[in-house]
């Protein structure tokens, strides 16, 4: 090449390379190998493995026998389809069930080292936690590539026990298309129904429904999912309305109909029959503790009590019984919030997008 006679050097050419596209990242393909225990984990892993099957995307549940949690050397491992190239685990799965080199995220569910006194949850449960589960999380958190908390509670107890863990917090996910306001709510009428969704422990506020009971008197009715035989155990009479285990359609109705959740609980990962029942309009009565704040705001879309303080629980809900123009008020923004705010799509979305920066 020549200018005004003068040969340019090579150096001097100036050539435009078109730019490289990066690599095209991988679709994410999603393995679940996780323990049966029959609690809300489960649901979590179901919903959100459909979830992504639905935005088409592949994922598979690998369930695991209930002995892996105590006894994992006892139970055979499932390893990882050669589909897979994401294995999404809970932090107390062993990682006997987890070996190999697909990237891993795990989800925290609830710290239990910290937040309630070994008294309240018992010698041997204690032990427990501190002899065996500390370490099954330890050595799941040490080696994810990304860890998820279901709140922000619960990712700072994990931060604060085991130290520098960077965390995402992607909040349960409520499927508003299923826990939504009833049409045909039976009239308001005498008495104001109350119910409580949950175990029976220290931990969740049994000890506390009795005397609240009690403070309010024969115009309220308490419905739960316990037995006869739990209720008496924790004080209540038979006044009191045992439901028993319920199915999702059976759930969802007493969500719709009752007048008020009531959610003492001092400890909870993340609190999904909060945000289920607010989804339905009914708003809660919970205590000011753990995760619970991130859901429910306080005189907006639910009243928040005093951690085990069964006066001011049972002040609320007569509250609430004495003004149903507010207790309609509170129904209507907490219904909303978790539209907006809690949804099943955002829950979905977000994890597909955790997912995808997993595999970059």
């Amino acid at each position: 090449m020549t200018m005004n006679g003068w040969s340019l050097p090579p150096s001097h050419l100036h050539v435009r390379h078109p730019e490289r596209a990066p690599p095209p990242t991988a679709e994410p393909a999603v393995w679940f190998p996780a323990v049966r225990t029959g609690t809300g984990t489960d649901h979590f892993t179901r919903i959100l493995c459909e979830g992504l099957r639905l935005k088409g995307l592949r994922a598979e549940i690998a369930w695991i026998d209930r002995r892996a949690e105590y006894f994992p050397w006892t139970v055979p491992i499932q390893r990882a389809p050669s589909w897979a190239n994401i294995v999404h685990i809970n932090t107390w799965l062993h990682s006997r069930f987890y070996k190999g080199s697909i990237p891993i995220v795990a989800t925290s569910h609830h710290c239990v080292h910290t937040g309630i006194s070994g008294k309240r949850r018992g010698i041997a449960r204690t032990a427990y936690h501190r002899l065996w589960i500390e370490r099954v999380e330890r050595a799941a958190l040490q080696r994810a590539t990304n860890v998820i908390a279901v709140s922000q509670f619960t990712a700072n107890q994990t931060k604060a026990h085991f130290g520098s863990v960077e965390l995402s917090v992607i909040h349960n996910g409520v499927d508003t298309s299923i826990f939504r306001p009833a049409i045909d709510k039976a009239d308001q009428a005498s008495p104001f129904k109350i119910l409580y969704i949950g175990s029976f422990s220290t931990r969740k506020g049994s000890d506390l429904l009795a005397p609240i009971m009690q403070q309010l008197g024969p115009d309220f009715q308490l419905r739960h999912t316990g037995n006869r035989d739990q209720a008496a155990k924790w004080g209540l009479t038979d006044d009191s309305i045992a439901l028993g285990r319920l199915n999702q359609a059976e759930l969802v109705r007493e969500l719709q109909q009752a007048d008020v959740l009531l959610f003492p609980s001092r400890l909870e990962g993340f609190g999904l029959a909060v945000a289920e029942s607010m989804a339905c309009g009914t708003p809660a009565v919970a205590s000011y503790a753990s995760s619970l704040p991130e859901i429910i705001t306080d005189e907006s879309d639910g009243l928040l009590c005093r951690t085990g303080d069964p006066a001011q629980f049972a002040a609320s809900i007569r509250r609430l019984a004495d003004n149903r123009a507010f207790l309609d008020e509170l129904s209507t923004r907490a219904a909303k919030k978790i539209g907006h705010h809690f949804s099943l799509e955002r829950f979905i979305d977000a994890h597909i997008n955790l997912y995808s920066e997993t595999l970059r």
